[in-house]
Parts: C-alpha cells; sequence; structure tokens
C-alpha cells in the first residue's frame, strides 16, 4: 500500500465514523504513478493551500456574514456600495468556500470530477474582478499591489487545481 493509499483509507475512515458515510463510497483505488516530482509538489501544494482557503474563506465569511465590511479593500464600484458590495463580498466567500472544501474531498477521494465546481465557480469571479479592474483602470485609478497579487494568487490556484484534475484523470 502507498503513501496515498494510506491517506485516502485515513481518510475514509474518518469519513465513515464522524460522517457515518458508508466505506463503499471510498472505495477507489489508483496507481499513483506521477511522472516526476513536480507533480507531487503541486499536488501537495494544492491540498495544503487549499486546507488553508477553507481556514481563510470560512474567516471572511463569518465576519462579512455578521456585518463587517473593513475586510479587503474598500469597494469603489459605481453599481454596488454599502451593504450589497458586503453581500456580493459574503457570497463570494461563501462559494469559494464551498468549491474548495469540493476540491479537497475530490484530491483526497481521487474523484476528479468533484472539481468541476471549483473551475466553474473560480473562472466566473476571476473574470468579475478582471472587469472591476479594467473598469477601475478605465477610471484612471489607483490599483493596490494587494489587487493585483489576489488576481495572480487566484490565476496560479486555478492553473494547480485544473493541473491536479489533469494529473488524477490520467492516472485514475
Amino acid at each position: 500500500m502507498n503513501f496515498f493509499e494510506q491517506i485516502i483509507d485515513q481518510f475514509c475512515g474518518v469519513m465513515h465514523t464522524n460522517l457515518k458515510i458508508p466505506i463503499s463510497y471510498c472505495e477507489t483505488r489508483c496507481n499513483w504513478k506521477f511522472s516526476a516530482n513536480i507533480d507531487t509538489m503541486i499536488f501537495f501544494y494544492t491540498l495544503s493551500f487549499g486546507i488553508l482557503r477553507v481556514v481563510f474563506n470560512f474567516i471572511d465569511f463569518v465576519n462579512l456574514f455578521m456585518g463587517g465590511t473593513q475586510l479587503g479593500r474598500l469597494s469603489c464600484l459605481l453599481i454596488l456600495r454599502g451593504a450589497h458590495s458586503g453581500r456580493l463580498r459574503a457570497l463570494k466567500q461563501f462559494l469559494m468556500l464551498q468549491a474548495w472544501m469540493l476540491v479537497i474531498y475530490g484530491m483526497v477521494s481521487i474523484k476528479p470530477h468533484y472539481i468541476n465546481r471549483f473551475i466553474v465557480v473560480s473562472v466566473i469571479i476571476l473574470i468579475s474582478d478582471m472587469f472591476v479592474l479594467l473598469l477601475d483602470i478605465r477610471r484612471h485609478a489607483r490599483i493596490p499591489l494587494e489587487r493585483m497579487a489576489t488576481l495572480w494568487e487566484m490565476t496560479l490556484n486555478l492553473c494547480c487545481v485544473l493541473y491536479v484534475q489533469w494529473i488524477l484523470k490520467k492516472h485514475c
């Protein structure tokens, strides 16, 4: 039994014990033969970053849901202001929280089709953020480095998740 099968068996045991999910749902076997060390590195980067994003998205969602609007950048949108902007950010955090949880589940249980929702949600959010960025450029607004780093981070994570999904589909 290799390393990944041990992780899957432990994860399935936790799911069976705590969530009362039948073991038969976890019976997925796969030959994990990565072609290079980069595959393993990207897999674990995506898995660990996914766990961190679940924690941070949950904290941000709870803060925004409870009325805190001081997270992130101040909204300069002409379309949404105040409470509507906060609700939109809370919705974004909630959708990304669910999407990252599905990515983690898909990676650990070796079911790459669970990753599709993350890809759809992430692409929609990335396109909307790029649209807002282009509006700000058009209005000659000052664009902070944090905002550009966030867009690059989202793009990098999307690429890594797509690569992991491709690896899972290829080897399983």
